[in-house]
C-alpha cells in the first residue's frame, strides 16, 4: 500500500517540477562532455545542477541550455537512480562544493 502511495506522489511531483527530481540520470551524447552522465541535484530560477559521473565533478547549466539540450537530445534522459545511488551522489555533490 505504501509503494501506491508513493507512485502516485510521484507522478504528481513529476507533472509539477517537469520530471527533474534527485537522482535523475542523462546521458551526454554530443559536445564537450560526450560519454558523461550527470545526475540532478537541484535547480534554481538560473540554473540546474548535475554530478557528473564517472568523474565525480560538479557541473552548472545554465536553465535556457539545459532546455535547449533536452530539446535538441544533446542530452538524453536514462532513468533515476537508485536511492542509495541518489544518497551517495548527493554527498559527493556537497564535498565537492566544500572544497
Amino acid at each position: 500500500m505504501y509503494r501506491f502511495f508513493e507512485f502516485i506522489k510521484d507522478l504528481f511531483i513529476s507533472r509539477k517540477s517537469n520530471g527533474n527530481k534527485l537522482g535523475v540520470a542523462y546521458a551526454v551524447t554530443t559536445g564537450k562532455y560526450v560519454g558523461e552522465i550527470f545526475i540532478y541535484i537541484s535547480a534554481d530560477d538560473e540554473n540546474v545542477y548535475f554530478l557528473s559521473i564517472p568523474k565525480m565533478l560538479n557541473r552548472e547549466v545554465p536553465l535556457s541550455k539545459f532546455s535547449y539540450a533536452v530539446e535538441k537530445k544533446v542530452i538524453e534522459y536514462v532513468q533515476r537512480i537508485p536511492r542509495n545511488e541518489r544518497v551517495v551522489c548527493k554527498a559527493q555533490y556537497e564535498s565537492n562544493a566544500k572544497s
